[in-house]
């Protein structure tokens, strides 16, 4: 952690959140006790769920803002834990990890939402300004366009509402956690009111030597026209991160000779280095900003019909430097390994427009709740990462460089040699070169190394534009059976442009600068989505449904939207889901419970076919079951609980090409990347009296696989959690929260070759919340 100015900074934060919650907060809420209440109905926002989610045929799960509380989460990383069938990914230099995530086995990063826009930016993402989180499951291409295979998440930011009130929240912990929150929520006539949201947090990572979280955010708002006709919401979300990334530790690899294949490695997270951290302190960062400005308006057209429109713009950067503990050269079994620098420097800018139209109406003697839409969005991405100065290369290239002023450049020519730590002889005596090496034991994150960070030259811009049209119904023909239909068109173009430059050398330092040809597609494509629903009683639900998505070429949006010449060419790939589900209300309607089953299929997946050209000739499918149980069973007994199985297979890989001879892939019939068989969340809490809380949660992964090849095994793990709460009086609360209780040091963030991000240990922390 920082030193004295980091706490100076951290008392003068504290002092401005209370001191503007004093000054903004004269009455409170007389009706409020400070009590946390959640119930099983708790709906999604989009209006383009057209029925109650009790009624809604397909897997949808809302976590509420008071979960999360009570969970002592603090991002969306965290969060995500409470969803069984949900696991997150690592990208090589590329968005900060917690923000990929995977649902039912397929990579959702692109597919996160919010407010119903989509959130292509690569950034991490924070709770302080959410209302709940909204988790759809299954190809939705009808709901959420383009991707959307494996689900989407949709992130529900908090509103000013007809009240007045103001929450000041101060949790400190172990490892020098500090984390300071604001919620002010003031009326400014009978019909407009403000609210502000703010944070601060900094904190070391529980048992991980030298990685550090710095970030604050801010989030006004104002609504006018509360209670009327017409309603306008305006929204600005301010968020900044400054911390020491981390890529966890490298996989220890045994060399096997295939008859086929050749040379492969099998390998697992290295065991015993779990504090070990192998980056450099005086060369490593990662930076992120993001800016988000939304105006949503709302119009009531009838009693039964209503006009909604959403607008947003936003740019977000992500700006890095991180130590890959690089195995590559096989020398992790002896001891050492390369300090392998990965760098992304990437700023997204967003604009988009979402128009519903939404209401209710009996045509032929048949209900129909209904949603019409439009929806304009273009993201422009640039992606430009740096030069990362080390042994061998000149500290000048010569290149009209944009300086990085964020970076402490050592302008020093460094040696020569350019190590490459195959063997403990590679460290040798201290020296510069010896810093690019390290140890597998006791590194040292100090070590002074010697080299420069600039911005580089070359860089790729893709423009992304979609326009849409989509329509939603559900039609109630009687109390038992309805109806649930949705179609969308897409228009999507997307197109790359930029400029590349090899790396500068020692013996070139002035590589020529290549202009590419640009790339670029045109895709219109339908999805659709139907599901049947029959009610055998009113708090029951029977339901069968289908739906479909698309994949096309280059839709990974922000850090993951390149395309290629061989990608250029090929349609959209096609997804489709079949589900048969039950759901279920229960005790009076606070508790729904829920189980589905469902097949997911893609037979067109891009791989390398027979010719060796990359073509749509993949197969892929999962099948599954989930169960949840989301709300109360008693009014003091919170329960918020899921399982998942997941059965996935890879039917056809395509061909892999092994010295010049191309073999079937060895992916076949092996499981998904990063999909576990089984995956468990339970959360429960129970007020004992009417002041004090407890509660506590586990999660349950089994072994999983990093790569697609099944070669990198990650072991199952159980993580346990604990809560108590207790109500000193209607204004202040206290809440101690455990995490990890066992200190189980498991894999969070799985990199598919190189290395494993790891899951902080045991940590606790108190938190004052006190009610103005």
């Amino acid at each position: 952690m920082p030193g004295i100015k980091s706490y100076a900074k951290t008392a003068v934060n504290a002092a401005a959140l209370l001191g503007a919650i004093t000054l903004g907060a004269q009455s409170a809420r007389a009706e409020d006790d400070g009590a946390i209440v959640v119930t099983g109905e708790r709906e999604a926002e989009s209006p383009r769920y057209t029925a109650p989610l009790a009624d809604t045929p397909r897997s949808v799960t809302v976590i509420p803002a008071e979960i999360l509380q009570k969970g002592g989460v603090t991002s969306l990383q965290e969060a995500l834990r409470f969803s069984p069938g949900i696991t997150l990914g690592s990208a090589e230099g590329g968005a900060a990890a917690g923000d990929r995530p995977f649902i039912r086995g397929v990579d959702s990063t692109n597919d996160v939402f919010v407010d119903g826009v989509r959130d292509s930016g690569s950034t991490p993402r924070e709770i302080f300004n959410l209302e709940q989180i909204d988790i759809s499951r299954g190809p939705g291409g009808a709901f959420a366009g383009r991707g959307a295979t494996g689900g989407s998440v949709n992130l529900i930011s908090k509103t000013p509402k007809p009240e007045n009130f103001a929450v000041a929240g101060v949790t400190v912990g172990t490892d020098e956690t500090v984390r300071l929150t604001a919620d002010i929520n003031r009326e400014i006539s009978d019909t407009a009111a403000f609210r502000l949201n703010m944070m601060h947090h900094d904190a070391d990572v529980a048992g991980r030597d030298a990685v550090e979280l710095s970030r604050w955010g801010v989030a006004p708002s104002v609504s006018m026209g509360i209670g009327t006709d017409t309603r306008v919401t305006a929204l600005f979300y301010h968020f900044e991160t400054d911390d020491v990334p981390d890529y966890g530790v490298p996989y220890l690899k045994q060399q096997v000779t295939d008859p086929v294949y050749g040379t492969i490695f099998y390998g697992a997270p290295i065991k015993g280095h779990d504090k070990d951290f192998y980056g450099l302190l005086n060369r490593d960062f990662r930076k992120t900003n993001s800016d988000i400005g939304t105006v949503k308006f709302e119009h009531d057209l009838t009693d039964n019909l209503t006009l909604l429109n959403t607008s947003r713009y936003g740019k977000t950067s992500l700006r890095q430097v991180v130590t890959n503990p690089d195995d590559s050269r096989n020398n992790v079994p002896n001891g050492v390994l390369l300090r392998n620098q990965k760098n992304r420097g990437v700023e997204t800018e967003t604009i988009a427009n979402v128009m519903d139209l939404k209401g209710n109406q009996d045509w032929g003697g048949v209900k129909h709740n209904f949603d019409v839409g439009v929806e304009y969005s273009r993201e422009k991405t640039h992606n430009q990462g740096y030069y990362v100065n080390g042994p061998g290369l000149p500290a000048t290239f010569g290149f009209p460089f944009v300086p990085n002023s964020d970076v402490v450049t050592n302008n020093v020519v460094p040696p020569t040699a350019n190590p490459t730590c195959s063997n403990p002889g590679a460290l040798g005596a201290p020296s510069p070169a010896q810093y690019n090496c390290t140890g597998l034991d006791n590194p040292n994150p100090n070590d002074p190394w010697v080299g420069s960070v600039t911005r580089a030259v070359g860089y790729l811009d893709t423009t992304t534009e979609v326009y849409a049209f989509y329509a939603f119904d559900t039609l109630e023909f009687n109390e038992q059976w309805s109806l649930n239909l949705g179609v969308r068109y897409d228009n999507y173009r997307t197109k790359q442009t930029g400029l590349t430059a090899a790396a500068p050398s020692a013996s070139d330092p002035n590589p020529a600068l290549v202009v590419p040809t640009p790339l670029g597609r045109k895709d219109e494509f339908v999805n659709y989505q139907v599901g049947l629903v029959y009610k055998p009683v009113k708090e029951g639900t029977l339901y069968i449904s289908y739906g479909t998505s698309t994949n096309p070429s280059g839709e990974g949006g922000g850090d993951a939207s390149s395309i290629t010449a061989a990608t250029e060419i090929l349609a959209p790939e096609k997804n489709k889901r079949i589900e048969a589900g039950v759901k279920w209300e229960l005790f009076d309607s606070r508790l729904l419970a829920t189980g589905a089953v469902f097949h997911t299929k893609k037979n067109n997946a891009r791989v390398t076919d027979a010719t060796g050209i990359t073509s749509t000739i993949g197969n892929q499918e999962v099948n599954g079951v989930e169960f949840t149980a989301t709300g109360q069973i008693t009014p003091d007994w919170t329960l918020f609980a899921g399982y998942t199985w997941l059965h996935s297979e890879i039917k056809d890989g395509g061909f892999l090409d092994v010295s010049g001879v191309l073999v079937p892939s060895p992916a076949n019939g092996k499981r998904f990347l990063n999909t576990p068989e089984h995956s468990l969340s339970v959360w429960t809490d129970y007020a004992l009296t009417d002041k004090l809380n407890v509660g506590g949660g586990s999660t349950y992964m089994s072994q999983r696989y990093a790569d697609a090849n099944n070669r990198i095994r990650l072991p199952a793990y159980w993580r346990f959690d604990a809560m108590a709460s207790y109500q000193l009086n209607d204004r202040v609360g206290l809440q101690l929260n455990l995490q990890n209780i066992t200190d189980e040091r498991y894999v969070t963030n799985p990199h598919p070759s190189h290395f494993a991000v790891l899951a902080p240990g045991r940590s606790a922390s108190l938190a004052l919340n006190v009610r103005f």
